[in-house]
């Protein structure tokens, strides 16, 4: 089994970011998506990295599990298209501070 890819420890000093980026996700099994509150509200790098995953997706065979949605609080994906594996995603409960 592969070790999930991360920006941050994968990405090498001098190195394409937007194009190692897409390397690895369309190299990816699967692709998890962590949505709350604050990601859904932002604008820039993120929802460009979300759109790109979902054009991946539809190079994907059919009934392909490739994204993964995982809800971290209490929130609505803000792209139409993600909105379509609503029923696919996953409530994490974070424990509350007490």
């Amino acid at each position: 089994m592969d070790c999930p890819w991360l920006d941050e420890e994968d990405l090498l000093p001098g190195q394409d970011f937007d194009l190692e980026i897409i390397k690895a996700a369309r190299n990816a099994d699967a692709i998890i998506i962590c949505l709350s509150k604050v990601s859904v509200a932002k604008e820039g790098y993120v929802n460009k990295e979300i759109r790109r995953v979902l054009d991946l997706a539809d190079e994907k065979s059919e009934g392909a599990i490739y994204i993964i949605p995982l809800r971290l609080d209490e929130c609505e994906p803000s792209f139409e298209r993600l909105k379509n594996y609503i029923g696919q995603i996953i409530s994490l409960r974070m424990p509350t501070k007490s």
